[in-house]
């Protein structure tokens, strides 16, 4: 009796017992948080970027003259009637610089350019076209590879010392050509390949061209060495600045070109030389090596101000004709290869 006693007891305590603890559930996951509502785009919002984007700038130049004469024609050759002695002129030019900048790789550069004589209208009411593109092009910097950049439309050229291939910025107008030009420069050195169309004449074969590769080491502080090459592939050649006798007749020549410039204490040196062959009509340019500048000694005693006095002493030799005993006239040491 007792121990059926204590076994009921027992199960009523098991009963009793409160059941063992259940892991608890695991939270639910948090909701991910709803974009927010896109707003329109303003138009303050869009000035502001085009604003980052141009870049303005650009030249007012005012300048006098006085000639006298006003050419370095044979008198001779010109009738006294029709000598002009002396003239004066107020020359005027504006350029307005465009620089839109799409990423860090590609510029687009336009440049409208206004010039005037004062007074070369007919009166106040007429409206010449003075007013031009200078300049207008792409630039793709880092193409392909670093160091490597693409400008391809309208724009200036200017190599070395400027003696042959130089925008002229002492023109009224200054000079601009249509084309492209490759660029690499890793540092160092670096070397530049162009290619422009002087004038554009009726047929794919006789276009006007001028083309060309400098390059230039810079590795050397204060010095720099450079070798070049230029090329003109003239049809008809009826570019302006041409000999008269060679108007008509197709003109293929090459310029090839040694460059050094540098400084050393108080000295400076600059030397260039060119070779220059080719032909116009079956007839030879010329040949023999040239010194375009010669050579070139300065020496000035206060080189760090910006006023300086200076001895300079310049070599320019003679230059023999072409072989062939033909009398050429030579616009300077080497007929000019900027094609303008």
């Amino acid at each position: 009796m007792n121990a059926l006693l204590g076994v009921c007891l027992a199960l009523a305590l098991a009963q009793d017992k409160p059941p063992a603890d259940k892991p608890p559930a695991p939270a639910p996951a948090p909701e991910a948080p709803k974009p927010p509502a896109q707003e329109p785009l303003k138009l303050e919002t869009t000035i502001k970027t085009l604003a980052n984007q141009i870049t303005i700038g650009g030249q007012v130049r005012l300048r006098y003259e006085y000639r006298d004469p006003t050419a370095y024609n044979n008198p001779a050759a010109t009738p006294k009637d029709d000598r002009q002695e002396d003239i004066d002129l107020f020359l005027e030019r504006i350029r307005i610089n465009l620089t839109f900048t799409l990423n860090d790789q590609i510029e687009v550069f336009f440049q409208p350019q206004d010039q005037r004589a004062w007074g070369d209208e007919v009166s106040v009411l007429s409206d010449e076209t003075n007013l031009d593109v200078h300049q207008g092009f792409v630039l793709v910097k880092e193409l392909l590879t670093p160091g490597l950049s693409l400008k391809a439309g309208r724009q200036e050229l200017s190599y070395g010392d400027q003696r042959l291939v130089s925008p002229l910025d002492w023109s009224n107008i200054g000079r601009a050509w249509d084309g492209a030009k490759l660029r690499y420069a890793p540092g160092d050195w670096w070397v530049e390949a162009f290619y422009t169309v002087i004038q554009e004449v009726q047929g794919a074969e006789d276009d006007n061209d001028f083309w060309g590769v400098y390059a230039s080491l810079v590795s050397l502080k204060d010095h720099e060495f450079d070798a070049y090459v230029f090329g003109r592939w003239f049809n008809g050649n009826n570019s302006v600045g041409e000999p008269a006798a060679d108007v008509g007749n197709d003109r293929r020549d090459l310029t090839y070109g040694l460059r050094m410039k540098g400084k050393m204490g108080g000295f400076d040196y600059t030397a260039e030389g060119m070779l220059q062959s080719g032909e116009v009509f079956e007839d030879d340019v010329g040949e023999g090596f040239r010194l375009g500048q010669g050579l070139r000694l300065a020496w000035c005693r206060r080189c760090d101000h910006r006023w300086t006095e200076r001895l300079v002493v310049r070599f320019v030799p003679r230059f023999r004709r072409p072989s062939d005993g033909r009398e050429r006239r030579d616009a300077g040491p080497v007929r000019r290869a900027n094609g303008a």
